[in-house]
């Protein structure tokens, strides 16, 4: 198995579905969710 041919792959597939969502006028992004109240997974999150 070719770790890097599958990462290659991937980021392609995702490359052209972001592309397609801006064409249609979105704005990709990316969000984070904590679940739970641990200080260090805020601070990991902030920075």
């Amino acid at each position: 198995m070719d770790g890097n041919a599958i990462a290659r792959e991937v980021r392609a597939e995702w490359k052209a579905r972001a592309e397609y969502l801006i064409a249609q006028g979105a704005q990709p992004g990316l969000a984070v969710i904590i679940v739970g109240s641990n200080p260090a997974s805020s601070i990991y999150v902030r920075n």
